[in-house]
């Protein structure tokens, strides 16, 4: 009885595993696909896929209005003056 019952336990496992691994590869396909669609690498891909334009993966550039290149530069210049002075007190 207990061989009866092994085998039917390691035919139901076989079974689970091929539904498995079927259910990854479904997986792993859709995966990919979103890669291809992100400009990624899919699976076993080292670069995008031929059909893109170079051009269309540069990322965007961002855009800083006058005030806010402004507040930046300022800003910049504050840090520098601090190092400046620091090197002016120890010299």
């Amino acid at each position: 009885m207990a061989v009866g019952k092994s085998t039917t336990s390691k035919e139901i496992l076989e079974f689970a595993l091929r539904h498995m691994v079927a259910e990854r590869d479904a997986i792993q396909a859709r995966i990919d696909g979103v890669r291809r669609q992100l400009g990624g690498p899919g699976r076993g891909r080292s670069q995008a896929p031929a059909t893109e334009s170079a051009g269309s993966s540069r990322p965007t550039t961002r855009n800083l209005s006058a005030a806010a290149r402004q507040r930046i530069a300022d800003a910049q210049r504050r840090r520098w003056d601090k190092v400046r002075g620091a090197k002016a007190a120890v010299a």
